[in-house]
């Protein structure tokens, strides 16, 4: 471990001004856990991008933000980013995993993204062999289960003009563009079915001890909102509303995750669970080990 941290510090200086896209071959005698340590400390402090950071690029239909950046992330593009280098050597790996986490079949476009991540980027992303449900691995009486439904006709029949990211469009070609958008939908999209293991924030913190003593290696971490009913704002109920890491720091189970507070942040995990052991929509996490 004292050797990972001097790679760490000496990569820190060496690489300081580089695009992350220029360290990777420089990195790669590092293991993927390692390289995890070393990105999401290296991006701590990057800006918070809200409304989505990232689309389908230039010539995207819908979303024309780019396919990739590293100067600003929401939640879930910081993992994705995060983990996409971390698998990586080089730009083309690191583009292949990217669209693999972001995209079902990683066919790029904005139908195909896994825009719900109970539904759709969790499914896909254990599939694909990134992540293992880990859930299961901690103490039974902390355990608890969803099972529901999310309506992604009605969650694309929820955008207006403003989700679309098309900047050189007038509004009335954009207005064209959605209704596009939520013909082909209608078509293609129907009623999902989800079912969800998580933990109980309180049964964590009250047995706190058994839950650190279970902590395996990397995770990430879903905040889960059991049926949080979003009808009246994006169509359906969603279970799951954030995303970061969760890993250890000199001993304490430690969450990195690109904060709504503006930028990408660091807290000890129990003081955040404890902030959130009161709500009345945030029940619990859902822990996705790293393969």
């Amino acid at each position: 471990m004292l050797k990972f941290w001097i790679i760490l510090f000496i990569s820190s200086i060496q690489f300081a001004a580089a695009s992350p896209l220029e360290e990777l071959s420089e990195l790669s005698e590092l293991s993927p856990e390692q390289r995890i340590y070393y990105w999401t400390n290296h991006f701590i402090g990057s800006s918070y991008g809200k409304g989505g950071p990232l689309g389908e690029g230039s010539h995207g239909l819908y979303d024309q933000d780019p396919l990739y950046r590293f100067d600003q992330f929401d939640c879930t593009t910081f993992v994705e980013t995060v983990t996409a280098l971390s698998l990586s050597s080089k730009k083309d790996e690191f583009l292949g995993h990217l669209n693999a986490l972001r995209y079902k079949d990683s066919e790029v476009s904005y139908q195909t993204r896994n825009h719900i991540t109970s539904l759709q980027w969790i499914p896909e992303n254990i599939q694909n062999g990134y992540f293992k449900e880990s859930s299961l691995d901690f103490p039974s009486s902390m355990l608890k289960r969803i099972e529901n439904s999310i309506d992604m006709p009605s969650w694309f029949k929820s955008h207006d003009m403003e989700r679309l990211k098309l900047p050189r469009l007038s509004k009335r070609k954009k207005k064209k563009r959605l209704k596009d958008l939520q013909r082909k939908v209608s078509k293609e999209f129907h009623i999902g079915q989800v079912s969800l293991d998580y933990l109980s924030i309180k049964e964590v913190l009250n047995d706190w001890d058994h839950f650190e003593d279970a902590l395996d290696g990397i995770y990430i971490i879903n905040i889960v909102r059991p049926n949080w009913n979003l009808v009246y704002k994006i169509g359906t109920k969603i279970n799951i509303s954030h995303q970061g890491f969760l890993l250890k720091k000199d001993g304490v189970p430690t969450m990195i995750h690109a904060s709504t507070a503006g930028e990408v942040v660091q807290v000890k995990l129990k003081t955040y669970l404890n902030w959130f052991k009161n709500s009345s929509t945030i029940k619990g996490i859902n822990l996705l080990s790293i393969l």
